[in-house]
């Protein structure tokens, strides 16, 4: 058991203690100052001859005043400045936003090819079957992820493709325009079209995200019984990386009408954030490591986007989901993604 401290070793005597003896030196001096003075003659302890105004100018020159010490300016802190938001990579796609447009974002999904790869099992393998592919109809395929309950996307319409194309689903989110510049109460609607290609047909899957990339493009649906056309803003791309394999087909020439990209493929910056920067289309987030481009990353991606994140949201976002779902540590999912670049600063 510790003893309590005496009084006189706490810090309210020992400042006590500290004022007593400053103020018996005080004393000291100034008895000391007037004996001075009234050997001098310029003080009279009987107060006959003396001199008031003597005696006041000898003490103040012997204890002159102290000028009050001005109160330190307060240093206002620095003002934060927020990082801009992934749009400024094209201001178009705020504009369409707060005048009411949709935003739309287009991912071209190849499905799992065993013969290429390993889809985990025979059936999640199989390049044409929507309903098993790992990719597509699996637990953790895209449009299977969409579809759950509670996923907080409503399908607004699913349509059988023709050729390579082998089935489109389009989705709706509704949120609001605060992050983009327009009012809390005005709602933000927000298309996620995802597009399912056969995976012996993944040159053409590739080339199909390039030219969007690239060339932007439009997308045309059925809302309710009403047709719709809207403009694609953001192009993503989802499943393996084609351009790793030796066989691969070069990407053809870019085009002149470049909107942003993303793409959830194994190491996709080494071979795709190059080419697409100097196409015009800012890479919003790519891969450095082997990972699974699975329904979570692109789900969590897209509703990033839609909330206007700036470009290290994006990526934090798509870093939790990947974390969670795989049931690995934040700092190692964080390995996985790389962020995204502006191809020039916002603003210039």
């Amino acid at each position: 058991m510790v003893a309590r401290s005496s009084l006189s070793s706490s810090p309210r005597a020992l400042s006590l203690s500290s004022s007593s003896r400053a103020l018996r030196a005080f004393s000291a001096r100034l008895l000391g100052a007037m004996l001075a003075l009234g050997a001098s003659g310029a003080l009279d302890p009987s107060g006959a001859s003396a001199e008031p105004a003597a005696a006041a100018s000898a003490v103040a020159q012997r204890f002159p005043p102290t000028a009050p010490t001005a109160p330190a300016a307060s240093i206002a802190p620095a003002a934060s400045t927020a990082p801009p938001p992934w749009s400024a990579a094209d201001p178009r796609i705020a504009a369409e936003v707060k005048a009411g447009k949709p935003l739309v974002i287009s991912v071209i999904v190849p499905l799992c090819d065993g013969a290429m790869l390993d889809c985990g099992s025979k059936p999640a393998g199989l390049a044409g079957d929507l309903g098993r592919n790992l990719y597509w109809g699996a637990i953790f395929g895209q449009r299977r992820f969409l579809d759950r309950p509670k996923s907080g996307w409503e399908q607004v319409e699913v349509k059988a493709g023709e050729g390579p194309l082998l089935e489109r689903a389009i989705y709706r989110r509704t949120g609001s325009q605060a992050p983009w510049g327009g009012s809390a109460e005005a709602p933000l609607e927000q298309l996620l079209v995802i597009q399912a290609v056969h995976g012996k047909s993944i040159d053409q899957a590739v080339a199909m995200f390039w030219s969007t990339a690239t060339g932007g493009g439009e997308v045309r649906f059925q809302d309710g019984g009403k047709e719709r056309v809207e403009r694609i803003q953001v192009a993503g791309y989802a499943g393996h990386n084609r351009l790793m394999d030796r066989s691969a087909v070069p990407l053809t020439p870019a085009l002149q009408a470049p909107v942003p990209a993303f793409v959830m493929a194994c190491s996709s910056e080494a071979y795709f954030a190059a080419p697409l920067s100097a196409a015009g289309s800012a890479p919003l987030l790519t891969t450095r490591v082997l990972m699974a481009p699975e329904g979570y990353v692109v789900e969590a991606m897209a509703r990033a986007l839609g909330e206007n994140a700036p470009l290290a949201g994006l990526r934090a976002r798509v870093v939790d989901a990947y974390a969670s779902w795989q049931r690995m540590p934040v700092a190692e999912a964080r390995k996985v993604f790389a962020g995204g670049r502006f191809l020039t600063p916002p603003g210039s």
